[in-house]
């Protein structure tokens, strides 16, 4: 018997060599058979209605009415296992604090007489999302495999592409999952399923086993596997709450039409964690990374775009990772620049622009030269209303320098600005400077005037 045994392992394994799709387990070890939905590896938390208290959770029982799913060796029904692990799952939720919804309770479709096609049901099941708006998004089914193979079983874990949340979601639940199943292989992946990639909520789609696998239809028949199950995705979602889930609370600039260089700022939440790692934050300006100022009190960041920015359509995106490394979902604004030509701006701030003849030319002798120094909290309007009181003391700009930089301590922008300017002769320069102390107190700006010879 033994003998028998061992040739009809090696020729299985020959047959797996020589072609077909490779196996990844032709027979099922005992010990695996005896750890298979059998008992949790990690302990249950003592349950308080603190623990997941302010966040909100929709599960999504795949399949249901029309849609059966999968079916396994023994006509088990991929829907009906599905509904019995969320609504274990729900109850878990609930006792931990969290507020909890279904998109079914009963073994039902979203489909109508007017449309009954698949998309449709999926679409209703997109829509309770979006009118919910929950911080987390769980989709639960089992698998099968497509030649009906009763010895192949894994555990495959979905998230939405693309998103460093529903990526760390992903890995928290798929580790409990691998845990306490008593399934050895199993992997995380990016999914295209419909309710995936159309919500705008860190999103995850289980496929926690193959009902195709005998042993796996046998457990899921009774009800502490649906039980045990959902103690494992509650786990995985409990160890990815308590490290924090982070967002993006608010992204500038918000108007489509920009007529000016805009800065960018975007601002943080960290719902239960630790506040935001100051290296987590990645931007980008039209798929460029960049590098973003982050505020000394973590909760906001920015980016000046260059002076110099051309017109045109700009996309910005930005995600932030908090201290338990959770990374936010990723947020994002576009808007277009559409600002006049050069010359024409400066004159719309009030700076009158003069050509001259080049070097050699005849210029007045006792024209006087001044250097205009000026530092203060970035603000539209502070190169406007300077401008405007130097143009009407009859100063010309000759040469001007701007600049937008982070304060050391705060992380609030500063605009610096240096100009070279030369006044007529007679003009009073104790009035020029009076009435640019007057205005520096007015815009809460530092300015400094020195004349200089030449």
């Amino acid at each position: 018997m033994i003998a028998r045994y061992r040739v009809a392992v090696l020729l299985a394994l020959v047959l797996a060599a020589c072609g077909g799709p490779p196996r990844t387990q032709t027979e099922v070890e005992p010990d695996r058979l005896d750890r298979l939905y059998k008992e949790l590896a990690d302990p249950l938390p003592r349950f308080d209605p603190t623990l997941l208290s302010g966040f909100r959770v929709l599960i999504d029982p795949g399949h249901g009415g029309t849609f059966r799913g999968t079916v396994g060796q023994d006509s088990l029904e991929e829907s009906k296992v599905n509904l019995g692990v969320s609504l274990y799952l729900w109850g878990l939720l609930r006792e931990a604090g969290a507020e909890v919804y279904l998109t079914r309770t009963v073994d039902r479709d979203f489909l109508t007489e007017a449309d009954s096609a698949l998309a449709f049901d999926l679409q209703k099941r997109v829509e309770l999302v979006d009118s919910l708006a929950p911080d987390l998004f769980i989709s639960i089914h089992h698998n099968a495999q497509p030649q009906r193979d009763a010895a192949y079983n894994r555990i495959e874990t979905y998230y939405k592409a693309g998103d460093p949340a529903s990526l760390d979601l992903a890995f928290a639940i798929h580790r409990h999952l691998m845990r306490n199943l008593g399934i050895d292989i199993g992997e995380v992946r990016q999914g295209n399923y419909y309710v995936l990639r159309n919500v705008a909520v860190p999103a995850v789609l289980g496929e926690s086993s193959y009902l195709t696998h005998p042993p796996v239809e046998e457990n899921l028949r009774l009800s502490r596997g649906h039980e045990l199950e959902a103690e494992a995705y509650f786990l995985g979602i409990l160890d990815y709450c308590r490290r924090g889930v982070p967002r993006i609370a608010a992204l500038g600039p918000v108007d489509s039409i920009q007529t000016a260089v805009p800065t960018v700022t975007c601002r943080f939440e960290d719902r239960g964690g630790l506040g935001l790692d100051p290296d987590g934050v990645h931007m980008t300006v039209n798929g460029e990374a960049v590098a973003a100022v982050v505020a000394a009190d973590g909760a906001r960041a920015s980016y000046p775009l260059p002076w110099d920015a051309p017109n045109g359509e700009y996309r910005i995106e930005v995600s932030a990772r908090n201290l338990g490394g959770n990374t936010s979902p990723v947020a994002s604004t576009h808007f277009r620049i559409d600002h006049a030509p050069a010359l024409a701006a400066l004159e719309a701030r009030g700076l009158k622009v003069l050509a001259e003849p080049a070097a050699g030319a005849d210029r007045a002798t006792d024209d006087r030269s001044l250097d205009l120094e000026l530092v203060g909290l970035d603000r539209p309007g502070i190169v406007r209303e300077i401008s405007q009181l130097l143009a009407s003391s009859g100063v010309n700009v000759e040469e001007l320098v701007t600049n937008r930089t982070s304060a050391p301590m705060s992380g609030d922008m500063l605009f610096e600005a240096r100009a070279h300017m030369r006044v007529p002769a007679g003009t009073d320069i104790a009035s020029l400077r009076a009435g640019l102390e007057r205005l520096a107190n007015d815009l809460v700006v530092e300015v400094k005037l020195e004349e200089r010879g030449g």
